[in-house]
């Protein structure tokens, strides 16, 4: 087994670092997760913002879809409305087109001019 894993390492793990570390070692470490704390800490909150920001952006889209929805009714209200009042003069010029060939017809079979007046 020796032959197939090599030379070992060097220098050893032993050798380069000590088997207990100082004081400021600790100190150090200690400040370097203090640290890491604060920065997960900034995240969080900017996680926080984020989450904040695109739950009032989707408020606001949903407000203005509404918002959309209700002026497209009132169109859509508006539209019919306009358009049965064409449908209302459109039938009041039909009558009076009717009424009219009617009264020519009376006209041309009673002999009496178009207008109206004697003939």
């Amino acid at each position: 087994p020796g032959d197939l894993s090599g030379d070992p390492a060097k220098p050893l793990g032993s050798e380069t670092c000590p088997p207990v570390y100082p004081a400021s070692a600790h100190e150090h470490a200690k400040a370097i997760l203090h640290a890491a704390d604060g920065i997960r800490s900034e995240f969080h909150l900017k996680d926080s913002r984020v989450a904040a920001d695109m739950q009032a952006a989707e408020a606001n889209a949903q407000k203005a879809q509404a918002e959309y929805r209700a002026a497209w009714k009132e169109e859509v209200k508006a539209a019919e409305a306009a358009a049965a009042e064409a449908e209302a003069e459109a039938k009041k010029l039909q009558d009076t087109a009717k009424t009219k060939a009617r009264d020519a017809r009376h006209a041309i079979d009673g002999g009496r001019p178009l207008d109206g007046g004697e003939g």
